[in-house]
């Protein structure tokens, strides 16, 4: 907490509540505290934060939404399957109204 309120007075932050700065802060890693180990060093080169690991549950939702489907691992090995993800483009979705309103002009046209 003192590190926070040194910082907070070198850089003349004023806040409305100090708890609810200093909770956001601790969220927000502003002592860059995640990612060490038990001693307080820091990882080793190769060490990978939880956001730079990309699960494969979460590739796979990735490529659902995409269009792509989910990863069939009859066709294609996994590290194939995430780079297709990821180098495709993000393919913007309907709302239910704008699906609604294509249902209805289709029934129209149909009719």
């Amino acid at each position: 907490m003192g590190a926070f309120r040194r910082k907070v007075a070198a850089n003349g932050y004023t806040y409305v509540n100090w708890d609810d700065a200093f909770m956001e802060a601790i969220r927000n890693d502003w002592a860059r505290l995640r990612g060490r180990t038990a001693n307080g060093a820091a990882p080793p080169a190769n060490h990978q934060s939880a956001e730079e690991m990309e699960t494969r549950a979460s590739i796979e939702k990735m490529g659902i939404d995409k269009g792509l489907g989910p990863w069939d691992s009859l066709a294609e090995q996994f590290p194939a399957y995430k780079a297709r993800v990821l180098k495709a483009p993000h393919i913007k979705g309907f709302s239910l109204d704008q699906l609604a309103g294509m249902a209805s002009k289709r029934a129209g046209v149909a009719a």
